[in-house]
């Protein structure tokens, strides 16, 4: 009897402590002006003000990496390969990266490997078949 009681009663603790933790209380006003005034007051103080806001991410969306290799002997080298095409190499720790798979036959790419015995020699497997590029190349199939 008395082991029946606690366990109600233990259900009964742990559902309303639950519920009770589950509760979000709103915003208040004052607290939502003051946190509108801090950020304009970190805006007009702030030393980058002068420098306006330019984009410098990919121009299509999907620019999806698919993989990245780093060479073994100089972590500042590494290459990165695109889904949607195109592997990429930099020497500077991707400070600048230059293209270097632009002129094959396969665009798609899902896996690079860097050679262990020559940082130059990447293996590059293509065909990645989640790419935008390879959906719109595969025949859709037809329902009667």
């Amino acid at each position: 009897m008395h082991l029946k009681l606690f366990a109600r009663f233990l259900v009964f603790a742990l559902l309303s402590n639950t519920l009770y933790s589950q509760q979000v209380k709103p915003t208040s006003k004052e607290s939502l002006s003051r946190s509108i005034q801090d950020r304009n007051t970190l805006l007009k103080n702030s030393f980058l003000k002068k420098y306006p806001v330019k984009s410098i991410g990919p121009v299509v969306q999907g620019g999806r990496i698919s993989d990245i290799a780093v060479s073994a002997d100089n972590p500042k080298t590494f290459y990165v390969a695109y889904a949607s095409g195109g592997l990429f190499k930099t020497t500077d720790n991707g400070v600048s990266f230059k293209p270097i798979f632009d002129h094959q036959d396969a665009l798609t790419i899902g896996d690079i490997a860097v050679a262990k015995t020559d940082d130059n020699i990447i293996w590059v497997g293509t065909g990645e078949k989640n790419s935008a590029i390879t959906r719109k190349e595969r025949p859709r199939a037809r329902h009667p």
